[in-house]
């Protein structure tokens, strides 16, 4: 009768290997839980330091603003043409103030005669 041998070791190839690939998914997924963490905030500290917006009350103010840019526009207006007569330095001679003046005078001296004869 064979006499029983003791368990030796099994060999099974590529266990080494299996077992390095699983600790290395393993360590991708806690650095990738970290990056998370720190990018995404899924654990918010209550620490002074807020990563997040804290609502405020607003103010809407419609009527002031429109009345503001009313007069904002006015006087811009104002301005430009301000700016424009400034510029405006060459005064043309004509002769029709000349013409409008001889005009007035002869007629003015048409009433004087007229007036003296009738009397």
């Amino acid at each position: 009768a064979p006499k029983p041998r003791a368990p030796s070791p099994v060999v099974v190839r590529g266990l080494g290997r299996h077992l390095e690939l699983q600790e290395a998914a393993k360590r991708q997924r806690q650095e990738q839980e970290e990056r998370e963490a720190r990018v995404f905030i899924t654990h918010p500290s209550p620490s002074p330091r807020q990563h997040y917006t804290i609502p405020q009350p607003f103010n809407l103010e419609h009527t002031d603003r429109e009345a503001r840019y009313s007069q904002r526009k006015l006087q811009t207006t104002e301005y430009v043409m301000a700016r424009k007569v400034a510029e405006c330095t060459f005064e043309p001679q004509t002769n029709h103030g000349a013409t409008k003046k001889l005009l007035h005078q002869i007629l003015n001296q048409d009433d004087d005669d007229n007036g003296d004869d009738y009397c």
